[in-house]
């Protein structure tokens, strides 16, 4: 009897999230797919640095209020992933085993700068049928190998692709 409502309790609880926070990471499955990357690679080559390291790029999408999975895989498949050159994943850590040979930066707006992406994101979730109170921040990760000096990394990162007036820099998996 224990074992069958412990059972019931654990498949209850897989069903929803009990965070208020909830990450949705969209990567590209081929490196060709994912034009933001080799664009930042030309810009990389363009400062005068040399591209002798493995550089991906993903979409975050911070999603701030009591989701259920289903809701988050309803929000990633309908709303956010181009199935056919994208794959999506749901509160991944960094420490997970696929980014183990990169250094991570993750680029966020500031509090109080407008995230007119995620404004859209929230009324089109709604449009989903999905009638809770969300607050969506989007956000880009810059995955770099580890071949790099962790301050020539830093360097790129701070010097091309962040804006310190409206941008937060993350790095994780640094140190």
């Amino acid at each position: 009897m224990f074992d069958q409502l412990y059972a019931k309790k654990r498949k209850q609880q897989a069903k929803k999230v009990n965070v208020e926070k909830n990450f949705i990471q969209i990567s590209y499955k081929k490196e060709e797919f994912d034009v933001l990357a080799r664009s930042k690679i030309c810009d990389i080559k363009t400062a005068g640095y040399d591209v002798n390291f493995d550089f991906r790029v993903e979409h975050l999408y911070s999603l701030d209020g009591n989701l259920e999975i289903r809701d988050l895989n309803i929000i990633a498949k309908e709303l956010l992933v181009d199935p056919i050159i994208q794959n999506y994943k749901i509160n991944t850590s960094f420490k997970s085993k696929e980014y183990i040979n990169f250094y991570i930066a993750d680029v966020w707006l500031k509090k109080g700068v407008t995230d007119s992406v995620g404004e859209t994101i929230e009324k089109s979730i709604k449009s989903l049928g999905i009638n809770k109170e969300i607050k969506v921040k989007t956000g880009i990760r810059y995955l770099i190998e580890k071949k790099k000096d962790i301050k020539e990394i830093r360097e790129i990162i701070e010097k091309l692709f962040v804006n310190s007036i409206i941008n937060e820099l993350f790095f994780e998996n640094i140190f």
